[in-house]
């Protein structure tokens, strides 16, 4: 997995946790 891949799930985990 590339990192840009983890910090868009990373981002996106922290959007739904709000």
């Amino acid at each position: 997995m590339s990192a840009e891949v983890v910090v868009k799930k990373v981002d996106g985990d922290a959007l739904e946790l709000g």
